[in-house]
């Protein structure tokens, strides 16, 4: 039995401090801000509770992608993050899996009840 986490990351931590940004000509109060998790965690539980167990993450992420877009949310997703290392560009192929509305980084993570169960 496999089971599909979802992480979440703020892009940024200056984004908890404003009263509202100005993001794609819309206004985007801290109220919006602070929902979005539960409206992304939302949508990756809808995913689960239709697909169940068992698939694999890619399957996972085109149907979370799909949830998205039915709730209206703005998304992009398998981009390469530049990395600079001292001042060194570095070709690391660092991709994240979905960039939901430019604020919240997320990463579909599939995982295997019964190998963690057999690891202890």
């Amino acid at each position: 039995m496999s089971e599909v986490s979802i992480l979440l990351f703020y892009l940024t931590s200056s984004h908890r401090h404003l009263d509202t940004i100005d993001l794609h000509r819309m206004r985007i109060t801290q109220k919006y801000i602070d929902e979005l998790p539960y409206r992304i965690i939302g949508c990756a539980i809808e995913v689960h509770k239709q697909l169940g167990p068992g698939l694999l993450e890619s399957v996972y992420e085109k149907y979370f992608i799909g949830e998205l877009q039915l709730k209206g949310l703005n998304y992009v997703s398998q981009r390469i993050v530049p990395i600079n290392y001292k001042g060194i560009q570095l070709d690391a192929d660092l991709r994240f899996d979905v960039l939901v509305e430019d604020l919240v980084v997320t990463e579909l993570k599939q995982w295997n009840a019964f190998y963690l169960f057999m690891k202890q």
